[in-house]
């Protein structure tokens, strides 16, 4: 099983020691993905993506942004909306979502970008406001919500996880695991309890998983390189 940074990010990191996991194994399906939230402190001026850039374009605030660390998709997340936005923002890596959610919550970072289960229930209950989802398109969970490219086309980076096998695995092995997999993600049951860690069925052929795998090394390569994002 394997995150989308272990496999998109991990192998572009400078001074990584680790193997590249996209070469040495086959892909066999993309099981669950979700999108990130931009949660903001209940004090920040601001209350969508269009009003943060005009705020951070202004510079009476200085913003900053936490993550759960330097080379996860969360500090990505950050630094594309930057550059669509065209402004600076701080980054601050935690060990960690809870650390940067609990200094968003105790007012020392202004702004954070997590997963769904780490900042919805905040704001459900109105201690802390999201201003937008990483995903191409609002997510149904939450659909009060705008899409960060909504403000900026084009913007989205979402987070998701998937089996791999071996290189040179038989064809005929990948396709049975792929086949079963894909069964029991239509189930609702699945469907439901994923829904409920604010994540969605992926699903589909072991070629749809590499393709995504690809299109994403590929981009966030640039984006590491670009940042001279090292290893933690």
């Amino acid at each position: 099983m394997v995150t989308d940074a272990m496999v998109t990010i991990d192998p572009h990191l400078a001074t990584s020691k680790q193997f590249d996991l996209s070469a040495a194994l086959e892909p066999v399906i993309s099981v669950t993905g979700a999108p990130l939230l931009l949660a903001a402190s209940i004090n920040l001026p601001a209350n969508s993506v269009a009003e943060l850039v005009a705020l951070a374009k202004q510079k009476t605030v200085e913003l900053s942004f936490g993550s759960s660390g330097s080379s996860t998709p969360h500090r990505l997340a950050g630094e594309m909306l930057q550059k669509a936005g065209g402004f600076t923002m701080t980054h601050i890596p935690y060990k960690g979502t809870a650390a940067s959610v609990n200094d968003l919550l105790g007012g020392q970072i202004p702004l954070v970008f997590g997963a769904y289960t780490a900042v919805e229930p905040l704001a459900a209950a109105g201690k802390i406001k999201l201003l937008g989802v990483t995903s191409e398109k609002r997510d149904p969970l939450l659909p009060n919500v705008p899409a960060i490219s909504e403000t900026f086309p084009g913007y989205k980076i979402t987070s998701y996880i998937g089996f791999m096998l071996p290189k040179n695995t038989p064809k005929a092995v990948i396709d049975t695991l792929n086949k079963e997999v894909n069964q029991v993600l239509a189930t609702d049951t699945m469907r439901a309890w994923l829904a409920k860690q604010g994540m969605a069925a992926i699903g589909g052929t072991a070629d749809d998983f590499k393709r995504q795998i690809d299109i994403d090394y590929r981009a966030r390569g640039e984006l590491v390189r670009a940042l001279g994002i090292a290893a933690e």
